[in-house]
């Protein structure tokens, strides 16, 4: 569901908050050291953007922002910058 909806530059962007538990790997993508992060069953949010390119009333491209750092951040026990 968008949290947000407008069009800049003739391009279409949403603005969304997602919501998971943690029970596996986080969208494929390994931790640092290549390594996936165990599950660890801990709530997650995130905000995520999405900008689209549309053609011919088709979406041609998609592209999709999101905060990995803080997220895999809320998943470990690296210490946190002060």
């Amino acid at each position: 569901m968008a949290d947000a909806f407008c069009i800049h530059c003739g391009k279409p962007l949403i603005g969304a908050k997602k919501f998971c538990t943690h029970s596996g790997e986080l969208a494929g993508i390994p931790a640092t050291g290549n390594k996936p992060i165990p599950p660890t069953g801990r709530k997650l949010s995130w905000l995520v953007n999405y900008v689209f390119r549309i053609e011919g009333g088709k979406i041609i491209e998609l592209w999709e922002a999101w905060d990995e750092a803080n997220t895999y951040l809320k998943l470990t026990t690296l210490p946190r910058g002060k």
